[in-house]
């Protein structure tokens, strides 16, 4: 599967290497389940502080504090709009990354049949 923009023709190793810590240090910001139901919400829009409290049922000083994370990191980009400061994702490549996690954690399941050696073989002797 090509991603647009990865392509490592023409490019040293070098670079690559800082590909890869750059994208280590992404999947350690995105290895938090609170900062992933943040993300799946501002991928249909944008919203404020007080309202991914509400949708997620979380209080705001600990949604404030994984937004400012995920702006840290340039995941997440906040303007004002008056009084409000609103929160939307920087790219859209971020929902796409997110919802393949979703789908490659649900293929290797473990509670899966086929994800269990001992089981899979069982399920096919029957």
């Amino acid at each position: 599967m090509e991603v647009e923009g990865a392509g490592d023709a023409g490019r040293g190793a070098g670079a690559i290497d800082e590909d890869m810590d750059r994208a280590a240090e992404l999947f350690g910001v995105l290895a938090n389940a609170h900062r992933l139901k943040i993300i799946r919400r501002l991928a249909d829009r944008e919203l404020d502080v007080g309202q991914l409290a509400t949708a997620l049922d979380f209080n705001q000083p600990n949604v404030s504090q994984h937004l400012r994370r995920l702006r840290d990191d340039g995941i997440v980009v906040s303007q004002r709009h008056g009084s409000r400061v609103v929160n939307r994702l920087s790219t859209p490549l971020t929902t796409a990354l997110c919802e393949l996690g979703c789908r490659l954690a649900a293929e290797l399941d473990p509670s899966r049949p086929e994800h269990r050696p001992n089981q899979a073989k069982e399920t096919e002797k029957r």
